[in-house]
């Protein structure tokens, strides 16, 4: 079984990702890790010199490619959950799990980096706004939703294992 973390920047996809791996056993992958790794230049490079529709499209590729393995637990970039292709290669293989937070939580946490460029610069405002574009889509995705506001990354994977009888 895999296990997909899908939500908003902030919600600890990452953190809970590798916690997961950790008392599981499982693999901890980053679909934006894999991004840059094979690209050789960061989402936020990509973004601006090649386009947002290019990234889609090779996320795409690699959101197939992972969730076609056996044993991971998959990070997935906050926009993959926007296409129905990414969904329906996650939801064959994985469970695919909703991390959500306030949105005050979620700035806290990113701090409107430039690493984020869905949020760079935006505020507590442009968090709420990304969230109402997408909520719709990530709630159509999910299997469980799991409110990480406050809860640490452990407490935030052990409450998964619970919820998915991992172990």
């Amino acid at each position: 079984m895999n296990v997909a973390l899908i939500g908003m920047p902030g919600t600890m996809k990452t953190t809970v990702g590798k916690a997961l791996a950790r008392l599981t056993g499982l693999t901890f992958t980053d679909s934006d890790d894999e991004f840059e790794r094979e690209e050789g230049r960061t989402v936020a490079d990509t973004f601006a010199s090649r386009g947002e529709e290019y990234f889609r499209a090779r996320e795409t590729e690699i959101i197939k490619r992972l969730a076609s393995r056996d044993g991971l637990i998959i990070s997935c970039g906050g926009g993959v959950p926007m296409r129905g292709e990414n969904v329906k290669a996650l939801s064959a293989r994985c469970v695919v799990v909703l991390l959500t937070a306030t949105p005050e939580k979620i700035f806290e946490r990113t701090g409107g980096r430039a690493d984020r460029p869905l949020l760079a610069g935006g505020g507590v405002e442009r968090v709420r706004e990304l969230w109402e574009k997408r909520r719709d889509a990530y709630e159509r995705a999910a299997r469980l939703t799991l409110d990480t506001t406050s809860l640490s990354p452990e407490a935030a994977a052990e409450k998964i294992i619970g919820m998915t009888g991992l172990k």
